[in-house]
């Protein structure tokens, strides 16, 4: 019984060990983010609620993906076609995704979220050198207001 009990205790953290070290490798670190690194996939996850559309959320910030027809194989096709320009460059720089953090916040603030929190993930596929980014929203209660009045000139 002893024995039983010792061999299930080994496999457990034998299949423990493995997939713990499965998860390490499929994440790259992000320390081997370069300059000729590229943005694959720009992405919005809502915590809570969902009062913009992540179109309209793609419009505030400054870091961008290729569209469906700018990645893979359609680019090739595309870019072999007369009078269809080149596909366009789309790097990745840690510093414009700080500030993205802080366009997206303002812009929640100016609609009527003073309690936006904005959080991302990025994660680094070194085989093409390209990441993909995720922003976390958490939109929080929207500013209400609770009655308004409007006095012309000279009344109160």
């Amino acid at each position: 019984m002893h024995l039983v009990r010792s061999l299930t205790f080994l496999i457990a953290t034998l299949a423990g060990l493995c997939t713990s070290s499965l998860r390490v490798i499929a994440q790259a670190p992000l320390y081997l983010v370069n300059d000729e690194t590229t943005v694959h996939r720009v992405g919005f996850d809502f915590t809570d609620t969902e009062t913009f559309s992540a179109t309209t959320l793609k419009l505030r910030i400054a870091t961008v993906a290729p569209g469906f027809f700018q990645s893979g194989w359609r680019a090739g096709i595309l870019s072999a076609l007369p009078f269809v320009p080149e596909p366009g460059m789309y790097p990745f720089s840690p510093v414009e995704l700080q500030k993205d953090v802080v366009r997206l916040e303002n812009y929640y603030e100016r609609n009527g979220f003073p309690e936006t929190e904005v959080d991302y993930s990025v994660s680094l596929d070194s085989t093409r050198n390209a990441v993909d980014v995720a922003f976390s929203i958490a939109e929080g209660r929207p500013l209400l207001i609770d009655s308004l009045s409007l006095a012309g000139p000279g009344s109160r």
